[in-house]
């Protein structure tokens, strides 16, 4: 979604050489890492971790953020849902971005990894969102 941008800096983390995306991202404070100058390349996403990036990426475009809505609460889940997470997964199920999950889609699952097209269908949830 943005294209190919060219970082300004010549790293980011100390276990990713020569990624203009990631450094980029991180530039951009769309991934903050481990805390210790890491980006951990090889680690899964969980859900909770692909929507704060969704939110800090649609933050770094400079858009104006919905009020909190409180949806996580809602989800049978909720609690287990990071506290640093939490406004990120609200704005992503209250725009529709990544859905709620379970048969009644009363869960969110915080913790559980993303798959390939799950983050593929993210992504378009993203653009969509985005036009």
């Amino acid at each position: 979604l943005a294209g190919r941008p060219q970082p300004g800096a010549n790293y980011a983390f100390t276990d990713v050489n020569g990624s203009d995306a990631v450094i980029w991202a991180a530039e951009t404070r769309v991934v903050t890492g481990d805390g210790r100058g890491k980006f951990l390349p090889l680690t899964v996403v969980t859900r909770e971790q692909a929507a704060v990036m969704i939110y800090n990426y649609v933050r770094s475009l400079g858009k104006e953020m919905p009020q909190a809505t409180g949806i996580t609460a809602q989800l049978l889940d909720g609690a287990a849902i990071s506290s640093w997470a939490r406004p990120a997964v609200d704005f992503c199920l209250s725009a529709g971005i990544i859905p709620a999950a379970g048969t009644r889609e009363d869960l969110y699952l915080p913790g559980s990894s993303i798959t390939r097209s799950e983050a593929a269908l993210y992504l378009t949830n993203l653009k969509n969102y985005l036009a």
